[in-house]
């Protein structure tokens, strides 16, 4: 199980949970009541963990793309670099990283306290985002649109053209590798390209519906944009939970690893399993 590709496998796993288990029923609270009955620290602990597991997850599936690049398109060269050692320490890297840049998202976020139809409400929000100061809100959603979708998803691409490129036109020179190797790889990318496209279509139409409420007008119909910026909310929410069952119908490697893992290593239970 150890090796670069599960490492990551392993690491948007985490961030796919947190995501999950942080985000779910607090935004269902949001919808479901007017008020906010958490507390000013908690608002902001809930909003600023939203955003470091989203970025965590995106630019995890961004690292498995390098990865599956360099095993594809370098395959020698990448050997003493694709180490369980030197993954261990990007992933670190990667969230010391993510969870110092979304630090401002903590002063942003307060409590607010507004009026609809003569009713006293409260939400967990950035209260600089409103329409009085409808910029601030521009600038944030623009860049979580630019470099938690846009950018990720141009990276992946561009990666996956010249690893697709190597597959299907080019052999590595020097490199002979066999047939079961090849397999194993066009198996590996398979599963990586299959999780990539359902995470950029997840998370379209949330994007879709925020550049609309801050770039954009919202429609006339209120519940209707609201119904549908939930239904996006909840589109964005199964990415996060289909991803493991793509690993183990996907990964062949992954499942039989994890089998093996849950039976603690006999291989006469994995073999009785089998």
């Amino acid at each position: 199980m150890r090796n670069s590709t599960n490492l990551l496998i392993i690491n948007l796993a985490v961030a796919d949970l947190l995501f999950i288990i942080i985000c779910v029923p607090f935004t269902a609270l949001n919808y479901a009541t007017h008020w906010w009955p958490l507390g000013r620290i908690f608002c902001k602990v809930y909003q600023y963990s939203i955003n470091v597991t989203a970025y965590a997850s995106v630019y995890t599936l961004v690292l498995m793309s390098l990865d599956r690049y360099m095993a594809v398109v370098h395959p020698i060269s990448s050997m003493t670099i694709r180490t369980e050692h030197n993954t261990s320490i990007v992933i670190v890297l990667s969230w010391i990283l993510i969870v110092s840049v979304n630090i401002p998202v903590v002063f942003e976020y307060e409590v607010f306290l507004y009026e609809h139809n003569g009713e006293e409400r409260t939400a967990c929000v950035p209260p600089r985002f409103t329409h009085e100061e409808l910029h601030y809100g521009r600038i944030f959603y623009g860049c979580f649109f630019v470099f938690a979708y846009v950018l990720p998803l141009t990276l992946v691409c561009i990666l996956y053209g010249f690893m697709l490129k190597r597959l299907l036109y080019g052999v590595v020179p020097g490199c002979q590798q066999s047939a079961e190797s090849m397999r194993s790889k066009r198996r590996v990318t398979r599963m990586v390209i299959i999780v990539v496209l359902i995470f950029a279509l997840s998370w379209l139409p949330l994007q879709i519906v925020l550049m609309v409420q801050y770039f954009g007008s919202v429609p006339n119909s209120e519940f209707t944009f609201y119904a549908i910026k939930m239904a996006s909310n909840c589109l964005m929410y199964a990415n996060s939970c289909v991803n493991p069952f793509l690993y183990a119908f996907l990964s062949e490697n992954f499942r039989k690893s994890f089998v093996r893992l849950l039976c603690c290593g006999n291989m006469a239970d994995y073999q009785n399993h089998q």
